[in-house]
């Protein structure tokens, strides 16, 4: 048996099983669809995944950092009124 006749068969099985919101049918499919996807198309989906959210990552704290130095270098209200 081929691995396209397995997938094709779950597929339908799946279908046939699902429940009413669907959820669980779907992380079964993105399943049987990875298990087709060569090693090397799954790598790069990987790191282009991990790329994507250290960028996030990095920019949300860069972010952070931009704000904490502008409170810093702007005068307080609180020592301007005292």
């Amino acid at each position: 048996m081929s691995a396209g006749n397995v997938g094709r068969r779950g597929l339908a099985h799946l279908q046939a099983h699902a429940d009413g919101s669907g959820n669980a049918w779907h992380g079964r499919c993105f399943i049987m669809v990875m298990i087709q996807i060569p090693a090397v198309d799954q790598a790069f989906l990987l790191l282009l995944i991990v790329s994507c959210l250290g960028t996030c990552l990095v920019r949300a704290f860069w972010e952070l950092e931009q704000v904490r130095a502008r409170r810093i270098a702007s005068p307080s209200r609180k020592r301007d009124e005292a």
